[in-house]
């Protein structure tokens, strides 16, 4: 995402996982916001997905691990996971949309 990009290009080494625990926290609590707000299953999804990506930063950080093979392969797994419930909720979504629409 361009806030993990930002957070690698100005912050120092030590300072990066912080810096994104807090972002992927930030993020699986606006999921949750969401997911509470309209009750979508799409959303619950992308935020239970957000939620393993904050584990998986807050293991590394407390563990002292270097990111690995295993670490770059998880978080975009999973990275790629958040954006596929998103689009399919959209898609889903747009597809209401214009059913109600055209049966108006």
């Amino acid at each position: 995402s361009l806030i993990a990009l930002g957070v690698h290009h100005w912050l120092k080494q030590g300072a990066i996982s912080g810096a994104l625990l807090t972002a992927d926290g930030v993020l699986a609590v606006g999921f949750l916001a969401l997911a509470i707000r309209y009750a979508s299953l799409w959303i619950g999804a992308a935020m239970l997905l957000q939620a393993g990506q904050f584990s998986l930063h807050a293991w590394y950080l407390v563990s002292g691990l270097e990111r690995d093979r295993l670490y770059a392969i998880a978080n975009n797994v999973v990275t790629l996971g958040i954006l596929v419930c998103i689009l399919v909720g959209t898609l889903i979504s747009w597809r209401r949309r214009t059913r109600a629409a055209q049966t108006a």
